[in-house]
């Protein structure tokens, strides 16, 4: 048995949970790299799509946007 359930590859997890982690300490803007016009809906459309692949990884990430300050 190859896969038993659809999955997200690890590395783009990982890559998805390090930028939301960034985004929580040093704040959104300064996370823009790609110069994303809504870079919040960009990242919440990100999010819902890993919990709708995986939930449970999905809400921690889901946590971690819910503590995204969108002040900075």
């Amino acid at each position: 048995m190859v896969n038993a359930r659809p999955n997200i590859p690890r590395a783009e997890f990982d890559t998805l949970k390090a930028l939301l982690t960034h985004c929580v300490r040093k704040g959104p803007s300064t996370q823009n790299q790609t110069q994303h016009p809504d870079q919040r809906a960009h990242l919440a459309g990100r999010v819902a799509w890993v919990e709708s692949v995986n939930p449970q990884r999905g809400e921690r990430l889901r946590a971690l946007f819910d503590d995204i300050d969108g002040s900075r």
